[in-house]
């Protein structure tokens, strides 16, 4: 828990939950991070019931003048058809489909050094339809059929990516029209997500979510409505990033009762009066939620998602991810060393 006697208590208004945000600790004026704890907790009316929620993380921010933005994924996940593998490795297996484990790797597995902060980037990631990356000025999508989904079908649409462009951070529009990829780029450096805020004003309630295969702008394959680990990126007005990563506790005996979409966004828009957030997407939930940051000499891993799921039946075995384990297919990382784009 945050000590009182380091801590903001800011109130959500329209809701009974609490933001209780740590002071950073001793700074040092060359690094490129200000690491804020963060709880979250109270309750949410949601219809005649009266929902507990509890959740804790960090808020990183980063100052891109001081460390280099990039992007990582392994080429071999576009091709990766979900019609035909399974990512789970389990007993007895679907007759259609054959196990082969997911390229990628735990965010763990990629911490080297001279990394400041690495994060997944799953929500609306390369296993997802409408997943998208901007690496070097290039768009990358998928190339065979996405997970959920029946077939391959190109993107068609007005998608929104967030810019990691030192000089030119926050959302951007990208137009594919029948997977055809605009000759002009408006960054050279982005991730996709779903937008909670643009331009300082709450849009969550855009969010289309429970969607299969979620190819459209602005959907997520995930029911935006249950309580989950969940991580977000942003920028304020001055230009800085943050990068915020939310999880329950496991050690609670109830179970996480983690958060909701719409406590992240509330949260977020609530930091506006103090740090004048402008754009934030969704980042990575659940399992996908994994982020490693080094700073002040100290190195913290923070991950969301089950601790270790039992067998789905007797009889049956199941080799699930806890949390962690589960395979990250992209993630955005800064550094300070002179780290080439595809050294992870």
């Amino acid at each position: 828990m945050i000590e009182a006697s380091k801590q903001n208590i800011m109130k959500i208004p329209g809701a009974s939950l609490n933001v209780i945000l740590g002071r950073p600790g001793n700074q040092s004026p060359h690094s490129p991070l200000i690491v804020r704890p963060l709880t979250l907790n109270g309750v949410r009316k949601v219809g005649e019931d009266t929902i507990p929620v509890l959740a804790h993380g960090f808020a990183v921010f980063i100052d891109p003048a001081k460390t280099q933005p990039k992007l990582w994924h392994p080429p071999e996940i576009l091709a990766y058809d979900f019609t035909h593998h399974q990512t789970i490795n389990s007993s007895p297996a679907p007759e259609e489909k054959d196990y082969r484990l997911i390229p990628g790797q735990t965010v763990d597995q990629l911490v080297k050094r001279g990394i400041n902060i690495i994060a997944a980037c799953n929500a609306t990631s390369l296993w997802e339809a409408s997943g998208i990356l901007v690496v070097e000025g290039e768009i990358i999508t998928r190339t065979a059929p996405a997970v959920t989904a029946n077939q391959f079908t190109p993107l068609d649409g007005d998608y929104s990516v967030f810019s990691l462009d030192p000089d030119n951070p926050g959302i951007k529009l990208i137009s594919l029209r029948q997977g055809n990829k605009p000759a002009n780029l408006p960054c050279r450096l982005a991730v996709g997500g779903a937008v909670l805020i643009k331009e300082g004003k709450r849009v969550d309630h855009l969010i289309t979510s429970g969607v299969k295969p979620a190819d459209k702008p602005n959907e997520l394959l995930w029911d935006a409505k249950l309580p989950r680990a969940l991580t977000a990126i942003a920028c304020t007005f001055a230009g800085k990033i943050v990068i915020l990563a939310l999880a329950g506790y496991p050690e609670n005996p109830d179970g996480p009762a983690e958060c909701r979409l719409s406590d992240l966004s509330a949260l977020l828009h609530n930091f506006h009066n103090q740090y004048r957030i402008k754009d934030v997407v969704i980042l990575g939930v659940g399992g996908d939620t994994q982020l490693y940051f080094d700073h002040q000499g100290k190195q913290t891993s923070f991950c969301g998602g089950v601790r270790r799921p039992p067998p789905l039946a007797p009889g049956s075995t199941l080799t699930r991810w806890g949390r962690g384990e589960r395979p990250v297919s992209s993630i955005i990382y800064y550094t300070s060393a002179r780290l080439p784009t595809d050294s992870l």
